[in-house]
């Protein structure tokens, strides 16, 4: 009888984060994100996935 591992459940999850900020005066400020994540089982039985978020935001604060 042979000894045979096999893997039967797991995965391996990559997730990449990252944020930057400019202030272009006191009350206006520009953000850029990027967010991926990447999920990738172990068993064949399991598809690979990933998500991805991209994206810009402008905040202008009216109070001083």
């Amino acid at each position: 009888m042979e000894d045979v591992n096999l893997v039967s459940s797991g995965q391996r999850v990559i997730s990449i984060n990252i944020t930057a900020d400019y202030a272009i005066s006191e009350r206006l400020v520009f953000r850029a994100f990027f967010e991926k994540s990447i999920n990738k089982p172990f068993v064949s039985s399991q598809y690979p996935t990933s998500f991805t978020n991209a994206g810009v935001s402008v905040r202008f604060t009216l109070a001083p």
